[in-house]
């Protein structure tokens, strides 16, 4: 970060700077005139005059030397201050320029990313409002939603869980009648053989007991479907667990 009050005071020392060498030059050649002056009238004007080392101690700055025999051009001396601190304004303006660039690009990144975050916030809790609300059906004793937002096994079953449930576990033909009826083209359900390939549990680790497998199913296709999805007829199929599907929960 650019310390502006650093910049500002070595452009105030420069000004004043310049203010003492023209001032101390103004005094000498005022000085000059005088002698020259006093010199045509006689001399009479010399008893008045102070002497030189005294007008040097007292007129020149202690950090402006004068060095003996200086031809001194007072406009070029004013020209050339003038350059400098122009020059430095220029300098100076172009950092403040880049830097308030800078910080309106950080500023508008960081609104993007707050906004970013605003809108996935209010749509996971729309999400939720909708998980929340939406109506039950049942079946001997147990209750089911059917979520029509399509999502990947896992988040289908982290949703089904905020519910507080579990991806659908079929444990008969009626109720996987009953679990078809719910959605009518295809769902996720709970079944799945994620930790030991070969070996379909339910979502709380219990084998299964019942199943309704399509003809050829499973097949793990290309050794990576390991969650299963009942279709609209009823039948399981083993998928990749990343595929958006609709899903079932119970409780």
């Amino acid at each position: 970060m650019t310390n502006w009050a650093a910049e500002i005071r070595c452009l105030r020392n420069l000004l004043q700077q310049c203010d003492r060498k023209y001032s101390f030059f103004a005094n000498q050649k005022e000085l000059s005139e005088k002698y020259s002056h006093d010199e045509e009238d006689g001399g009479e004007g010399f008893s008045n005059v102070v002497p030189t080392e005294t007008i040097e101690e007292k007129n020149t700055p202690p950090d402006v030397p004068v060095e003996p025999g200086d031809a001194v051009d007072i406009s070029a001396l004013r020209h050339n201050m003038t350059e400098q601190f122009n020059a430095r304004m220029v300098e100076l303006e172009s950092r403040v320029g880049l830097e308030l660039q800078q910080m309106e690009e950080r500023a508008n990144l960081k609104i993007e990313e707050i906004k970013r975050k605003s809108e996935n916030e209010i749509r996971e809790l729309n999400k939720l409002i909708k998980l929340m609300t939406r109506r039950m059906s049942h079946f001997e004793g147990n209750e089911y939603i059917f979520m029509d937002d399509k999502e990947n096994w896992y988040v289908a079953k982290d949703n089904c869980h905020k519910w507080g449930g579990h991806l659908v576990s079929i444990e008969s033909e009626a109720e996987n009648e009953f679990v078809k009826g719910l959605h009518h083209r295809f769902a996720w359900i709970g079944i799945n053989d994620i930790q030991k390939e070969g070996e379909h549990v339910w979502i709380d680790g219990s084998p299964s007991e019942f199943r309704r497998w399509k003809s050829g199913q499973p097949d793990n296709l290309d050794h990576n479907e390991n969650c299963v999805e009942q279709d609209e007829s009823g039948n399981w199929s083993d998928l990749f667990c990343f595929l958006a599907r609709y899903y079932v929960c119970e409780r």
